[in-house]
């Protein structure tokens, strides 16, 4: 029996992708093959996958078996036509370029992937039956440690906009200790507003200038920016506060 633990192990997050390129077949096949006329792909590398193929829709996949215009998808199995229809997986793809590692991990773990089911039932049964379905959302969870000595603590505060891809805005936030955290909370109990953010940052990536004027029209356009700035700041404190 072998035994092989995670330690040494690296976590890395996508920060750079290539152009995308139009995905002109996609066989049904023990290995998929995908046609990109001049790819320029090499072996082993990744791609993100967009594809009429809903089960490879958004997915990241390593290649291999490089010719000048085809690849196949190491280890993706599409040769059951019911659940990739012929014909039925063009797209596009984007090569990775740039891989960014995620530093200090204290903790990793994953949770959902369960199977789901069905429950139903025929007017002569005496028990209702059950088949399968689809899987609960499968969610990764990441801690990390932070370093208080740090000017302040940067989290990334995502907005989604409407009618467009989501958008992400980092802020730097204030540090404060547990009684310092407590007034703060005590303080805007009752609503969250300008001032809530105000209290919580001290500035942010964008050109424009933090100011009030400049917040309230982000929070007039984005709604939701309110509750993603001032939760990602809570949980920013507390978590950091409990890692060390």
């Amino acid at each position: 029996m072998a035994v092989k633990l995670p330690n040494g192990a690296t976590v890395h997050i996508a920060t750079n992708y290539e152009a995308a390129k139009p995905v002109t077949v996609a066989t049904n096949a023990v290995e998929a093959v995908l046609t990109v006329t001049g790819h320029g792909f090499n072996d082993g590398d990744f791609v993100l996958l967009e594809s009429g193929w809903g089960k490879l829709n958004e997915r990241v996949f390593r290649i291999g078996g490089k010719t000048n215009d085809t690849f196949k998808l190491v280890g993706v199995d599409t040769s059951d036509v019911d659940v990739y229809p012929a014909g039925g997986g063009k797209g596009s793809v984007r090569k990775i370029a740039g891989w960014t590692q995620i530093p200090q991990i204290i903790e990793f773990s994953t949770s959902g992937g369960e199977q789901q089911f069905v429950d139903f039932g025929f007017l002569e049964d005496d028990y209702e039956q059950q088949i399968p379905s689809s899987q609960s959302a499968l969610s990764i969870t990441v801690k990390i440690a932070d370093d208080p000595s740090l000017p302040g603590y940067k989290a990334a505060v995502k907005a989604s906009v409407p009618g467009g891809e989501p958008a992400a805005v980092e802020f730097v936030f204030k540090q404060r200790g547990r009684k310092a955290m407590a007034a703060f909370t005590e303080k805007h109990k009752k609503a969250w507003t300008v001032d809530t953010v105000l209290d919580c940052a001290e500035g942010w990536d964008l050109a424009e200038s933090f100011t009030r004027k400049n917040i309230k029209l982000l929070l007039e356009n984005y709604p939701q920016a309110l509750f993603a700035v001032v939760d990602g700041y809570i949980d920013e404190v507390f978590n950091a506060r409990q890692g060390n």
